[in-house]
């Protein structure tokens, strides 16, 4: 791959030319300026070429901050350049509106509604006039698509590059006393955003946090600040979990996902969603924590899948464990592994307890012999 655009080394974009750090004000510019002039030369090359660029650019955005960058840009927090470049956009209508021009002239290749997205997702979503009213409804369809796109990386991946994306994009459309954004938005877009946010909020949401991010998630209907949740609401909610739970496919980004889901367990939405919704968010996991098919998932998968279905629904908990014991005696050929692996549970279990054990008597006699010392010293010193 060619060198890239954000060159940390001396010399470079982040670097003015006598080799000092470049003025905070023009540092931003000069970035805008390196993806500008990539994304022109993309749409004056070749088909083939096109590609590569293209993907050249977003490999660039993408890349993490190095501890060179971070002092230069005087980061806090911020990991990669385009959560720097997404900052600059928001407040630059003029380099937004180029970028939008130029993404325009190659909407059909691969990496460029991610590039769009990462880079231009502020400036999309606070102001209704970014790109013109007439276009707003295709502008953020193709926000939604390359947002998509980019959690799915994430989530085959195994990886949180695209986490602050999310969060940003969660944050701004809360339904709050403070924020009309989701308001602002065009009904079909509304709902798209929606979706997004329901299908990949168990995977970039911790299992703590699960409950609060349910309570606070929007509405798909356009309520303007409305305080009452409705059960259509949960449903539309985990009626999305449960379709993106079935289409994931790698084990890491599922265990993830399924773990998440482990700490909705003492959430009252869940409760108040109509009987069909449980039904199948159920079904789902159970089928995930069945050995055999239609899913063929691994160990670790099948014990957390079984893990979170009796902690959301604990109701039926024995009957599934005997069913699944049933179930186990079936497949005979995965008896010496089930063997095994209990095997190794009792024994760490047991291992445990007998180093804590040990621990705890070690502490004591160190104890009783510091306290016999100290007295033997007495004795002899009153001698």
């Amino acid at each position: 791959m060619a060198a890239t655009l954000f060159d940390t080394k001396p010399g470079g974009v982040l670097q003015g030319r006598s080799g000092a750090p470049a003025a905070s004000p023009t540092l931003e510019d000069r970035l805008c300026g390196e993806v500008l002039r990539k994304l022109r030369l993309a749409c004056e090359s070749v088909p083939e070429d096109r590609e590569t660029i293209c993907e050249e650019v977003f490999s660039d955005i993408t890349g993490a901050l190095d501890s060179f960058a971070r002092e230069v840009l005087g980061s806090t927090g911020r990991l990669s350049f385009y959560e720097i470049l997404a900052d600059y956009y928001l407040t630059h209508w003029s380099a937004a509106d180029q970028l939008l021009a130029i993404c325009r002239r190659i909407w059909g290749q691969p990496f460029v509604a991610a590039i769009y997205t990462l880079l231009l997702h502020q400036w999309l979503l606070e102001s209704r006039d970014a790109g013109g009213a007439e276009q707003r409804q295709k502008h953020l369809n193709v926000l939604v698509s390359g947002a998509r796109q980019l959690f799915w990386i994430d989530v085959h991946a195994s990886t949180l590059r695209f986490r602050p994306l999310y969060h940003y994009t969660f944050q701004r459309l809360k339904l709050r006393q403070d924020s009309i954004i989701l308001d602002l938005l065009p009904a079909t877009a509304r709902t798209a955003l929606v979706t997004l946010i329901a299908c990949f909020m168990p995977y970039y949401v911790e299992a703590q946090d699960m409950p609060e991010a349910v309570g606070h998630f929007p509405s798909p209907d356009p309520t303007l600040h409305s305080d009452q949740r409705s059960s259509r609401d949960g449903d539309f909610l985990f009626s999305q979990i449960t379709d993106t739970l079935r289409a994931i496919g790698g084990e890491p980004g599922l265990l993830r996902y399924i773990k998440s889901l482990a700490g909705l367990k003492s959430c009252r939405q869940l409760k108040s969603i109509r009987t069909v919704t449980q039904l199948r968010l159920q079904a789902e996991l159970y089928s995930l924590s069945s050995p055999g098919g239609p899913r063929y998932t691994s160990r670790p998968v099948r014990h957390a899948a079984l893990h979170t279905l009796d902690s959301l629904f604990p109701s039926g908990r024995t009957s599934r464990h005997v069913v699944a014991l049933l179930f186990r005696l079936l497949h005979p050929l995965e008896w010496p592994a089930s063997v095994a692996a209990a095997t190794r549970r009792w024994y760490l279990g047991v291992q445990g307890r007998v180093f804590r054990a040990a621990a705890a008597i070690a502490a004591f006699l160190w104890m009783l012999w510091c306290w016999l010392c100290s007295r033997v010293a007495g004795l002899w010193t009153r001698r």
